[in-house]
């Protein structure tokens, strides 16, 4: 996925959260694929580590709601 729409997935599956639709949230963040690609792929210009680290605290987020 590119940057610009994992970020975009991301907002959307915080708006969900923050609507108390949790199961579309997580169904929205756990189609991004997981973070695992620094190895495979060159990392983003600029924003790149910005937006991972957004992705990662919506799932926290999503994971706390759902008491995982």
């Amino acid at each position: 996925m590119r940057f610009d729409l994992v970020q975009l997935v991301a907002c959307k599956a915080e708006a969900f959260l923050r609507l108390h639709q949790i199961k579309d949230s997580d169904l929205c963040i756990s189609s991004i694929p997981r973070l695992d690609h620094h190895h495979t792929q060159p990392p983003e210009k600029l924003f790149g580590i910005v937006c991972d680290a957004y992705v990662l605290c919506v799932q926290a987020q999503v994971d706390m709601a759902l008491g995982r």
